[in-house]
């Protein structure tokens, strides 16, 4: 496929893409959100009930070490808005409620619940440390979080009774308490939706640090819209501070292979270790050349275009010399080699000019939920 076919395609699939996302989907949930930013007026009640919470995650306080166990069961309750005022009306363990009518006086509930068996979690990082200025400013407070993950936890918004948008979110943790990154693992699958659009995160996974993968989707009315994928190996030590990056791909697709990127780098600590020479070097034209085709023989990238099992443009690292009023310096830029032969810079097939109505679409759509929003 040549550099000018291809830039139809793109040009097409752009449009197409942007044509599926409409503002006016989103219309309700800008009048809810309108209508509870403007009634919330008095969230006293609220307020003194989250604080009761977090007091109650507190387990022990010694030598200025604070110990914090939070779990999402404690914070339980059912609040209802009424004349601006939010008021408690209703305890029941494991779900959190709050209940509110939109402009037209329809009513609508936000509801969270958690199922399912909860892991205790903790690692250093989740540590806070704090200076007590009350006694000199010499004395360190240590707030030492722990937390206990659940096993399931949905959050729904629903409108007359109908449910217009959830978040589901189960996870599996294979842990002794105290998080080793080394030995560990971390499994967690995620759905949400909101009116006709689905955001699926499927398995995102962290194995015993060793190895990492993801995917996920956003479809509409069943059509997807956007795929993505990644995995990598490699190793990390148990404080996180040592991390080896070895094989790593990355694939995305649009509009059901529309366009699809798909790259694979064969060692990502060598590809990191090219690249830092090659900008250490950045004034000497040989040896940056030469760590970047060194990068670039760690990378294989390559763009698919309507569903094509042959690669429309081959993407690589490309030396460009800039020039400074002082000094010249040489730099990599993403290019496609297309398969008449023709090569352009990402800035230079990507133009404003050539996709100018994708990028117009894509502005109105940013400008009207910002109006819808704000």
């Amino acid at each position: 496929m040549g550099a000018s076919e291809a830039k139809q395609s793109l040009q097409k699939t752009s449009e197409a893409f942007m044509g599926k996302i409409n503002s006016q989907d989103f219309n309700e949930f800008s009048k809810i959100w309108a209508s509870l930013s403007a009634e919330s007026n008095d969230g006293s009640v609220v307020d003194e009930w989250f604080d009761t919470c977090l007091d109650a995650c507190l387990l022990s306080s010694k030598n200025n070490t604070y110990k914090y166990l939070y779990k999402v069961s404690n914070f339980y309750g059912e609040f209802t808005l009424n004349g601006g005022v939010w008021k408690k009306t209703g305890s029941s363990k494991g779900m959190l409620r709050f209940n509110f009518n939109d402009k037209e006086g329809t009513p609508c509930t936000i509801t969270l619940t958690t199922s399912g068996k909860e892991t205790q979690i903790h690692h250093e990082s989740f540590d806070e440390y704090d200076y007590n200025y009350a006694t000199g400013g010499y004395q360190t407070d240590t707030y030492q979080n722990y937390y206990m993950l659940p096993e399931n936890i949905i959050l729904t918004l629903t409108k007359s009774g109908k449910e217009r948008m959830s978040v589901v979110v189960n996870s599996k943790v294979s842990t002794s308490g105290e998080i080793n990154l080394t030995k560990d693992e971390v499994e967690v699958t995620t759905t949400a939706t909101v009116g006709d659009y689905k955001i699926s995160v499927g398995k995102a996974a962290f194995k015993k640090g060793n190895e990492v993968q993801a995917a996920a989707t956003i479809s509409k009315g069943g059509e997807t819209l956007i795929a993505m994928s990644a995995e990598g190996k490699g190793s990390i030590n148990e404080k996180a501070d040592n991390i080896s990056v070895g094989q790593v791909t990355a694939n995305m697709s649009v509009l059901d292979g529309k366009a699809t990127v798909k790259v694979a780098v064969s060692d990502g600590d060598l590809l990191s270790k090219a690249l830092d020479n090659a900008y250490n070097n950045d004034e000497n034209e040989k040896s940056f050349r030469n760590y970047i085709a060194t990068a670039n023989s760690l990378i294989n990238a390559k763009l698919y275009l309507d569903g094509k099992k042959d690669y429309a443009a081959n993407i690589y690292l490309s030396p460009v010399e800039k020039k400074d009023y002082y000094y010249s310096y040489w730099d990599a830029e993403p290019f496609l080699e297309f398969g008449d032969g023709s090569k352009f810079s990402y800035a230079d097939f990507f133009t404003e000019k050539s996709f100018n109505t994708a990028i117009d679409m894509f502005e109105r759509l940013v400008s009207d939920l910002e109006v819808m929003f704000q």
